[in-house]
């Protein structure tokens, strides 16, 4: 064998893998069925909390209480409304080529990161406010609680702290596989 033979058997080994169409429209399914079962999680524990609001609506004669309460059911509203606008799934038609079915697979991968990484500032922070207020109002008005409203400031907390760090590691292995697809692109 030649040095030439070699040389050409070396670089043909080092090439990108081939994906087969199907194992492309396969992750495309598999990441439509991931953000729609997430996205059904986000609606119920979203829709559990804007009851859960409108029920303590129902419950308080203070109007500082209900103009809190309003305020916060609002920012819930908006973040729902906000979350369906950016998570919605992609609908993502057949594909006749696989290197169309990569892109549009990195291109949602993508997608699905942005709603992942650092999804506070526009899911959590609408609410802040209403929040806010709705705890300086009841601490105002029944002192006697404030041992019931710190516990709940410190579960939605610890609720919070979860919630972001779950979206953080989906985002981090989300980036991963783009990384992964980008590598064998060869950028």
């Amino acid at each position: 064998m030649t040095e030439s033979e070699l040389h050409r058997r070396w670089q043909s080994t080092t090439a990108a893998p081939v994906m087969s169409l199907q194992y492309v429209q396969h992750r495309l399914q598999s990441l439509e069925r991931r953000a729609r079962r997430r996205n059904r999680t986000e609606y119920v524990a979203g829709a559990l909390g804007i009851g859960a609001v409108v029920w303590a609506l129902t419950q308080h004669d203070s109007v500082a209480l209900q103009v809190a309460t309003v305020a916060l059911l609002v920012g819930c509203i908006y973040s729902l409304w906000r979350f369906q606008r950016v998570a919605r799934v992609a609908a993502i038609a057949e594909l006749v080529r696989v290197g169309d079915g990569l892109s549009a697979y990195r291109r949602e991968l993508e997608r699905q990161h942005a709603v992942r990484h650092k999804n506070f500032r526009w899911y959590i922070a609408p609410s802040l406010p209403g929040a806010l207020a709705y705890l300086v109002v009841s601490v105002a008005q029944s002192p006697e609680n404030t041992v019931v409203y710190a516990c709940i400031v410190a579960l939605t907390a610890v609720w919070i702290v979860v919630a972001m760090s779950v979206d953080a590691r989906a985002a981090r292995h989300l980036q991963q596989e783009i990384d992964a697809l980008d590598s064998l692109r060869g950028e």
